[in-house]
């Protein structure tokens, strides 16, 4: 998975910020938000899944991704 920071999206733990990434599934993308270590706490978030169907390229699905971590504000 290839990780982005979100500036952003803040960890609800620690207040560090979040990196997201897409996992491919079968028929999309497992949105996974994650506060790497060592600033972060090394929890993992999973906001949503986006259906392939649903976009039209990795790069428009990144960016619905990275809206998902509007609810980490």
């Amino acid at each position: 998975m290839l990780a982005r920071k979100n500036p952003e999206a803040r960890c609800r733990d620690c207040g560090s910020p979040l990196f997201y990434g897409l996992k491919p599934e079968p028929t999309g993308w497992k949105v996974q938000y994650v506060c790497p270590p060592p600033e972060g706490c090394g929890r993992e978030f999973v906001p949503g899944r986006i259906a392939r169907s649903s976009v039209g390229s990795e790069d428009e699905a990144y960016e619905r991704a990275r809206k998902l971590g509007q609810t980490f504000k």
